[in-house]
């Protein structure tokens, strides 16, 4: 089964980032969700934010620890390309994501 594995990730950090993507797929859903609610006022958005946030450490209170030295350490030179470019993408959408809610409570 682990032989199994390891046709589809380089190494177990490939398989852990691998896995670290899906989530952070499903934290970019959250907030384009929080974005798309055109009845919410900034402070609600930011609100709803908040939750979504909390919703993900809840299902993994160390997931957003690990999503962070992941993304400072030398696991992602060690990726594979199209995973690293997934990643680059992906987080670049989410920070901007967040940023919008933030700029319309300018």
């Amino acid at each position: 089964m682990i032989i199994e594995l390891y046709l589809y990730f380089q190494n177990k950090k490939e398989l852990y980032a691998s896995i670290s993507l899906r989530i952070l797929q499903y934290i970019h859903i959250r907030v384009e969700h929080v974005n798309k609610e055109r009845d919410l006022t900034p402070v609600q958005k930011v609100e709803k934010l908040i939750e979504a946030m909390y919703d993900i450490y809840d299902f993994d209170p160390m997931f957003i620890i690990d999503m962070l030295h992941l993304q400072s350490s030398e696991t992602l030179i060690n990726l594979s390309p199209i995973l690293m470019i997934q990643f680059e993408e992906l987080s670049r959408k989410s920070i901007d994501a967040i940023s919008n809610i933030f700029q319309e409570g300018e």
